[in-house]
C-alpha cells in the first residue's frame, strides 16, 4: 500500500460557488433534449447491468 494525493476544488474559497453556478448555467443552456435522452438511455443500461 502507498500513500495518494488527490487534489479537489476549494468549496470554501471566495467566488467558487459564483464560479460553479456561472459554469452550470453554461452546461444547461449547451444542453439539448436530445442529449439527455441519450444520457437517460446510458444511465438505464448501466442501471440494468449492475
Amino acid at each position: 500500500m502507498r500513500p495518494i494525493q488527490i487534489w479537489v476544488p476549494d468549496t470554501r474559497a471566495p467566488g467558487f460557488a459564483a464560479e460553479a453556478a456561472r459554469q452550470s448555467r453554461l452546461v444547461a443552456a449547451a444542453t439539448t433534449g436530445e442529449d439527455l435522452d441519450f444520457l437517460d438511455r446510458l444511465a438505464s443500461d448501466f442501471l440494468r447491468d449492475t
